[in-house]
């Protein structure tokens, strides 16, 4: 029963008047606590005691947060420490989860336990405690019961019924010596994000992919006309970006980082992606949030936000990476043979001479073949692939200061010779100092 007792003049108090005004107290306070969050329980803290994995057993060193019926508890600030849950003669637990675990408040139904330190199912255990009067020049301490909530550790499958259980780990594998192995990647019931390692992490590396990819087309769109179809569309997904970046940090730096938050944010930004990157333009269907899924809801949306980030400047122009042979040779091996016939390529170079004296000098003193050839050109002294000047740098490029932009001659007779091994190298003689050269492949636009 949950009703408030009625306080009148010439009642017989008994023990039950006050149990009773208990219970009415506790459960006004936790309506009001589920009627101000949908999603208010789990962990906001978890350090679990792994020392004795090996000998089958697994308990908690520091637990905080609150049960699904409202229930606070701080271990072992607050609440004492859970008994080890001793997992060495128990059988098929592999993928079971592991649960923190009290008994339910039922009404009409006995709550404590009769005896001292009492290792019974109860909800509470009667300990004894000293206490000391909170009033000046009250010296006097003396011993009183207390009912302290009984928490338990229990594997999933076993009868639950008449508990709160909060999943807090998962095992992978009970191995035959007995010894148990926990799945690492395993997300809790959490409050705040914070208090799930791997969540958190996870997070912040989208966060970080978001964050390169903003530095990507802010380089990119930077001294570009914007007049173009692919600038405007760049400028407006660096845009969006922009915006739940700011949005979604500030989340994640708070000190108390509530999961549903950024929920909203993840599947909002992944709403506004799939307008640009999804074949239908319009998202598809996330679960509705669960806070049992936690792990389940973020990994969905996750997997779709990185989907569509793979889009984000995978357009026309790919960077080669150059391989820096020495004596003056560099070599890009490529991969996607395609390009060869569906791309052109340019190189931006860079040194320390005068612009003018590097559009001059570097058509003379580059040698540009194969990786299969390029010695023969340069011990021959034969020509190789011609290299234009650009007056401008392409469009799809990033525009860089003090870079020169030079245009790969494809229709040479060697190219061929390029697309079979797969390279593109290049021998520039000379000085150039503080020389530094990129190369880049541009899609053209019909392939």
């Amino acid at each position: 029963m949950s009703n408030k007792v009625v306080w009148s003049q010439g009642l017989f108090l008994t023990p039950e008047h006050f149990q009773q005004q208990d219970q009415y107290n506790e459960y006004q306070l936790k309506r009001m606590i589920k009627s101000l969050s949908r999603h208010g329980y789990g962990l906001k803290k978890l350090i679990l005691n792994k020392e004795q994995l090996l000998q089958g057993k697994l308990g908690v060193k520091e637990a905080e947060g609150l049960l699904k019926d409202g229930t606070y508890f701080s271990i072992p600030e607050r609440n004492l420490l859970p008994s080890l849950l001793d997992l060495s003669e128990v059988d098929n637990i592999n993928d079971k989860r592991i649960m923190l675990a009290i008994a339910e408040n039922v009404d009409n139904k006995k709550l404590v336990a009769q005896e001292i330190n009492s290792e019974s199912s109860k909800r509470y255990r009667k300990e004894l405690k000293k206490v000391s009067s909170i009033n000046v020049g009250e010296e006097s301490e003396i011993a009183i019961e207390v009912a302290e909530e009984n928490y338990q550790l229990m594997v999933e499958g076993k009868s639950q019924d008449g508990y709160e259980c909060l999943p807090i780990a998962r095992i992978k594998e009970k191995k035959q010596d007995g010894s148990i192995e926990l799945d690492e990647s395993f997300v809790p019931v959490v409050l705040d994000l914070h208090a799930s390692g791997i969540l958190s992490s996870r997070m912040n590396n989208l966060l970080s992919l978001l964050e390169h990819r903003r530095e990507k087309l802010a380089a990119k769109v930077m001294g570009v006309d914007n007049s173009t179809a692919s600038s405007i569309h760049n400028y407006l997904i660096l845009q969006l970006l922009n915006k739940y970046l700011a949005e979604l940090q500030q989340l994640l730096e708070q000190e108390y980082s509530i999961p549903y938050e950024l929920y909203l944010g993840l599947i909002n930004l992944e709403a506004e992606l799939a307008t640009f990157y999804s074949s239908a333009r319009k998202p598809q269907k996330q679960m509705a949030y669960s806070q049992n899924m936690i792990d389940e809801c973020f990994s969905q949306v996750e997997a779709s936000i990185k989907q569509y980030l793979s889009h984000v400047l995978d357009e026309s122009a790919h960077e080669i990476v150059l391989e820096d042979k020495g004596y003056g040779v560099r070599v890009a091996h490529i991969d996607q043979v395609e390009l060869f016939k569906q791309a052109s390529f340019v190189i931006a170079v860079k040194a320390e001479i005068a612009t003018r004296e590097l559009k001059e000098q570097l058509p003379r003193q580059i040698k540009i073949g194969s990786l299969s050839n390029i010695r023969q050109l340069v011990n021959a002294q034969l020509p190789g692939i011609n290299l234009s000047e650009m007056s401008v740098a392409p469009r799809e490029v990033p525009v860089k200061k003090d870079y020169s932009y030079f245009a790969i001659d494809s229709r040479s007779p060697l190219w061929n010779e390029n697309s079979t091994s797969r390279s593109i190298a290049f021998h520039i003689s000379g000085d150039f100092p503080g020389l530094d050269v990129e190369l880049w492949a541009i899609k053209n636009e019909l392939s």
